[in-house]
């Protein structure tokens, strides 16, 4: 039996991470007192080839759902997929009020209405203001990041404050935006800080993460010395690399188009909360093709590789508008996300063998792109500004968190947590922070309009399809239980070639050989035929292909 989620007490803060830990991605994260609920970021992870059908993940809300108390209100740090994209999955479930900024509220309006779902109640906190959602006092403090309004939330309650960093880095030049409001961030710190729960991504670097301003330099020297097209992609959401990316084009004289849906939304919504308001004019996709190349500057989503985004398209030539010839240049202004490393080098791979040159950040000392998480300085220069009494660390795998909680501990920090998804933590003034439950989570799939466990049957039998085929048979046989003619056999990734075909034919004669043995009275059950030419199958494809594949057997009576 599942274990229930406890409620939270008036004396105590209950912790507890959804999504978020353990992995880069599905940030969903709840904070409990007396007997409430507040939810911070509701964002999606992505699926691969060990989730068949399935692109996007959201996280298990399962347990908020079935007890512990009552679900106040979602407050989103910022407008990131891995912080906002699983809202139009589980928004109709949670069944509460949302709290963003304004760039944030209307990324999460598009992003409802794109997928059909109810109105939602969204109410817009302007950074640096506080709202009471519940019995939660929650502060919208200002943070730097690489899109717009990003924001720590200082959460209070009689039992303590928590401050939730979201995804922050101390940024002196970030092109876009706010800083960091530091000050803040240190009067909270004089005031008692019960605890930080703390961005991990780059706990394992050293140093600095750098500032956006530091781009701009590299970016314009690689596409002043470049011959024909250039496309620079990265994070459709990093406003501030859009921008640097609309600098370089004025500055030499190119012209920028936006190639990619989810770059023409973030333009739009930008531009109604009152950013790029000195943005280029940007031309259409179609009009790509009538311009010189030399003046040609595209912005492309699909740094990741992800298949239907615009670069894929681009370098498999199946892009309705854009396209790339030999001798163009592709920039990568980003990162590699942990697991995408396959995908991005077969998207690479297929540019450069349409001549295409492909410049990345870090390789021959280039420098166009800045991570937009903090590194261990920033890391200590957090601690030193908040003086929490515990730290959590969360955002990121494992090993992040725990180089995250060290840290911490180097940093004078009294106690540090570096917990799993579903482990429930105990906060209490002068006490010591303990995990008290450990929630049973099941990671959720987008497959089609609905959600299903990753640990389904459905799952299941996909990755058994995926990795070893699947035979459909079909028996026809009377009333007395005799075959009226050969199985119909149909196969898929089970037997290579079409010289296979005596192969397959074989194996329908196993199929017949098996009831063939059967005695009358057990060909009266039809559950007894499909099981005799399962394993008749089964046991026929071990033998000759070395293969266990999915068997699915179905038995006509005429």
């Amino acid at each position: 039996m599942a274990v229930r989620l406890t409620k939270p007490a008036k004396d105590e803060i209950l912790f507890v991470a959804l999504g978020g830990c353990g992995e880069i991605g599905m940030n969903l994260y709840a904070y409990g007192h007396n007997n409430q609920w507040l939810i911070v970021d509701c964002g999606v992870a992505f699926g691969d080839l060990t989730t068949p059908g399935m692109d996007v993940l959201v996280a298990d809300i399962g347990p908020l759902l079935d007890g512990g108390g009552k679900i106040v209100g979602l407050a989103i740090t910022h407008a990131h997929e891995d912080h906002i994209g699983a809202i139009p999955h589980l928004i109709e479930d949670l069944d509460c009020p949302i709290y963003a900024t304004p760039f944030a509220a209307s990324m999460i309006e598009r992003k409802v209405d794109s997928y059909g779902g109810r109105d939602v109640e969204l109410h817009r906190v302007p950074q640096g203001e506080s709202v009471d959602i519940g019995g939660f006092n929650v502060e919208f403090i200002p943070v730097t990041h690489s899109i717009p309004e990003a924001c720590a939330l200082s959460i209070t309650t009689p039992a303590g404050r928590m401050i939730h960093t979201g995804d922050w880095k101390i940024d002196e030049d970030p092109q876009l935006g706010r800083m960091i409001d530091s000050d803040r961030l240190a009067a909270l710190g004089r005031e008692g800080v019960l605890a930080l729960v703390c961005d991990s991504t780059n706990a394992l670097e050293d140093g600095h993460s750098g500032s956006e301003g530091e781009v701009y330099p590299g970016l314009l020297d690689l596409v002043e010395k470049a011959q024909g097209r250039v496309a620079v992609t990265c994070f459709a959401t990093n406003v501030a690399r859009v921008t640097t990316v609309a600098r370089v084009a004025q500055a030499t004289g190119r012209r920028l188009a936006l190639v990619g849906r989810s770059l023409h939304r973030l333009y739009e919504v930008s531009k109604e909360n009152g950013y790029l308001q000195s943005f280029p004019d940007v031309v259409g996709e179609d009009a790509i093709g009538r311009l010189p190349r030399e003046e040609v500057l595209m912005l492309v989503t699909g740094t990741q590789g992800e298949p239907r985004a615009a670069l894929s398209k681009l370098a498999r030539n199946e892009h309705h508008d854009a396209f790339l010839d030999a001798g163009d240049t592709v920039i990568y202004s980003s990162r590699e996300i942990p697991g995408n490393e396959v995908d991005i080098n077969r998207v690479r791979n297929q540019l450069a063998a349409m001549g295409v040159i492909v410049l990345s950040d870090g390789e021959e000392g280039l420098n166009v792109h800045v991570t937009g998480h903090p590194k261990r300085d920033e890391l200590m220069q957090m601690y030193q500004w908040t003086q929490p009494s515990v730290a959590v660390a969360v955002h990121g795998e494992a090993r992040h968190q725990l180089a995250n909680a060290k840290l911490a501990l180097a940093c004078q920090v009294g106690q540090a947590l570096a917990p799993a998804d579903g482990d429930v933590i105990r906060l209490r003034a002068g006490q010591e922070a303990e995990v008290v439950q450990q929630l049973d989570l099941d990671v959720l799939g987008l497959d089609g309009s609905r959600l299903i466990p990753l640990e389904s049957e459905v799952v299941r039998l996909r990755k058994r399809m995926m990795h070893n085929g699947a035979i459909n048979v079909a028996v026809a046989v009377n009333a007395r239980g005799n075959l009226v003619a050969d199985p119909v056999m149909s196969s898929n990734g089970v037997f290579e070639t079409p010289e296979e075909d005596e192969i397959e034919d074989e194996a329908a004669d196993w199929a017949w050989d098996a009831v063939d043995r059967m005695s009358r009275a057990d060909r009266q059950s039809d559950d007894a035929i499909e099981s005799v030419v399962f394993k008749a199958l089964r046991k026929f494809c071990k033998n000759n292909v070395g293969k266990r594949p999915l068997v699915t057997v179905s038995v006509l009576r005429v």
